[in-house]
């Protein structure tokens, strides 16, 4: 309870239960006060005191509403209430703005003999407004200290419940995080010692590694030598074959020029149909098939080392086909068989090798003649455009023949193998053919199928990728067609050839085309017969001028050759010599040859000033083995065995331009 004896000292202090209104009810109690309200600015009831109920109006905030209506218009209002009965007056006063616009307010039942004056206690109701006022907001403050005081304990309550949770589990955590340490270093101990004794074990291994590494290097120092061992041996074996191949190919294509040249003569005097001109003609047909074996076997051995090229040119497809059916017409023929083309939708010309291509359909239609009895053998060839320029070439070439078992086509390409045993028994053959083709078609770019049924006939396929050339190449002569007259020959020609038989081939062809022939046998004379018309002045000096490296091929010559006597090759004092150009007006040079070979007879005359045209008579027909003669000071290269007509026209080119 607030004491107020202060402020009004004649009236005395309310007793009994606190109520904010009471003591302005026992200020007022003159005017009998029924019901004593604080509301605020908008109608609220904020304090309600009853001062007796039975009198009071029954819907207060009705009133309370009605009161603020009344009073905003005016600081202080009076009213009966209620006006139909007028039980009492009510009245209502407008507290100053530091109260917030509260206002108080009540109603008196006056007495009947003394009117409602409140006017005169206007300034005692507006102080005990404020201080009524003040009450409350006190007590709203201490309603609001004791609930935040409240709230305070309650989160004090509950930071003490989090605070003994965080502890609880700050304190699990550092067990655990211990419990872990611990685990972690006995771990780490085990780990410890297990890798030091992993390392202790890797560093034993290691140590035997290292000896195991040693005893490697030296294994592997002494493969390397034995590589390099293999490698001469290979390099040496390579080179033998090679030679091997150069001399067999030699030994054997110098009899086949004495062959072939010698048939060639004889059809020339025997009467057609006679039986020597039979025989003549076996002779030549199985000396072409020796050389086609052996180039055969030449071609394997390239392929095998590498060393087999080709010549990318535009070939007129049509015209190439035309070439084979004339070069295997007459084998065809022999047989009763008819050997067809048939070519559609070819492009002008193609970019490839036509010597390769044309080995390769010889090839197979050689073997489809020769496993063929009845029926036909037929080229066909088709192309396949991928793009204006460029697209396949397939190939192929049909038979009626005997046909292929399915379990031999699997080794069919392999060299030196055919389909059955009695397949060579039958009909022959080295099995190099088609061992050839697929090297041939691999080196072009493509590749070759076979397709067969026994008894009905097979097909091989060729798929070569080209380029497309919309100009058709000039058209070349015709391998197999020889000119119907031989070239006449104005000269003198020396041949130098270890062959007896070679060389009388060689002299009949050409005393027969007019020219005139000297005969040499090896290198050693041909360079004696070609130097004797030097003019020697000091015989004791011979050798002077003469190379070193050719010294040991020359040594030896005092010998009396056609007679003039060789002696020597320079002046004295070393004064070069002239050579007065001895008379000849072409030399015919084989290259392998006893004594002195033609390569050391060609530089010997070379280096005495020799501008005969000297041309190489070889066995070997490779483009390295030209480009090595034309080198080494040869004007030409002829391969054996020779062609009489290819033979006298190339003669006929150096001797047309001799003096």
């Amino acid at each position: 309870m607030i004491d107020l004896s202060e402020l009004f000292p004649s009236l005395p202090a309310p007793q009994g239960r606190y109520r904010p209104l009471a003591w302005v009810a026992e200020v007022l109690q003159e005017f009998s006060p029924v019901l004593l309200v604080l509301t605020d600015c908008a109608g609220g009831v904020l304090v309600a005191d009853y001062v007796r109920p039975e009198l009071a109006p029954p819907d207060t905030a009705s009133f309370a509403r009605e009161l603020v209506r009344r009073v905003q218009l005016r600081r202080f209002a009076t009213f009966p209430f209620p006006e139909s009965a007028q039980p009492g007056t009510a009245f209502g006063l407008r507290l100053s703005c530091d109260t917030l616009g509260a206002i108080l307010g009540g109603v008196c039942c006056p007495s009947p003999n003394k009117p409602l004056e409140v006017d005169k206690w206007l300034s005692v109701l507006e102080t005990c407004g404020r201080l009524v006022w003040a009450i409350q907001e006190k007590e709203a403050e201490a309603r609001r200290a004791l609930a935040r005081k409240e709230q305070f304990r309650q989160q004090c309550v509950t930071l003490e419940k989090a605070y003994a949770q965080l502890f609880e589990e700050v304190n699990r955590e550092q067990e655990n995080r211990l419990r872990q340490a611990q685990e972690y270093s006995s771990r780490l101990e085990r780990e410890v010692e297990a890798r030091s004794l992993a390392l202790r074990e890797a560093a034993e291994h290691a140590a035997r590694q290292a000896e195991q590494l040693r005893l490697y290097s030296a294994a592997l120092e002494q493969a390397l030598i034995a590589h390099e061992q293999l490698t001469e041996a290979a390099e040496a074996a390579s080179r033998a074959k090679s030679e091997f191949l150069a001399n067999i190919s030699h030994e054997l294509r110098t009899p086949l020029t004495a062959i072939l040249g010698h048939a060639d003569l004889l059809s020339e005097h025997v009467s057609p149909g006679s039986v020597a001109a039979h025989s003549v003609e076996v002779i030549r047909r199985n000396g072409r098939h020796l050389l086609a074996i052996i180039d055969d076997l030449l071609d394997l051995a390239k392929a095998e080392a590498g060393r087999l090229t080709v010549e990318l040119v535009p070939v007129a497809i049509e015209q190439l086909l035309e070439q084979v059916v004339e070069l295997m017409e007459v084998r065809a023929s022999e047989k009763g068989l008819p050997l067809l083309v048939d070519s559609q939708d070819l492009p002008p010309a193609v970019v490839t090798d036509p010597t390769r291509l044309k080995q390769i359909l010889i090839n197979l239609v050689g073997n489809a003649i020769k496993f063929t009895e009845r029926g036909q053998v037929l080229i066909r060839a088709r192309f396949r455009p991928e793009s204006p320029q460029r697209g396949q070439l397939v190939l192929e070439v049909v038979d009626t023949g005997v046909g292929i078992a399915p379990e031999a086509l699997q080794r069919l390409f392999r060299p030196f193998e055919q389909a059955h045993s009695s397949i060579a028994r039958r009909f022959g053959g080295t099995g190099l053919g088609l061992a050839i083709c697929k090297r041939l078609s691999e080196l072009l770019g493509g590749r070759i199928e076979a397709e067969s049924t026994p008894h009905v006939g097979s097909t091989f396929r060729v798929i070569l990728p080209v380029d497309v050339e919309h100009e058709v190449p000039r058209q070349a002569e015709s391998e197999c067609r020889r000119p119907a007259e031989l070239p006449r020959l104005q000269g003198r020609v020396l041949v130098v050839d270890d062959s007896p038989d070679n060389r009388l081939i060689l002299q009949r062809f050409l005393e027969l085309a007019g020219a005139e022939v000297v005969l040499a046998t090896n290198g050693r004379e041909a360079v004696e017969i070609i130097l004797a018309q030097m003019k020697l002045l000091h015989p004791e000096e011979s050798l002077a001028s003469v190379p070193t490296e050719m010294r040991a091929g020359v040594d030896e010559y005092g010998t009396q050759v056609r007679g003039a006597i060789i002696t020597a090759y320079a002046l004295a004092g070393g004064e070069e010599v002239t050579l007065p150009q001895p008379h000849f007006d072409l030399i015919l040079m084989d290259l392998q040859m006893p004594e002195m070979d033609g390569f050391t007879a060609t530089q010997i005359l070379r280096s005495k000033g020799c501008n005969t045209p000297i041309v190489a008579l070889t066995a070997c027909t490779t483009a390295e083995e030209r480009e090595e003669c034309l080198r080494r000071g040869f004007d030409g290269f002829m391969p054996k065995p020779v062609d009489r007509a290819q033979f006298l026209a190339e003669v006929a080119r150096f001797l047309g331009s001799s003096q």
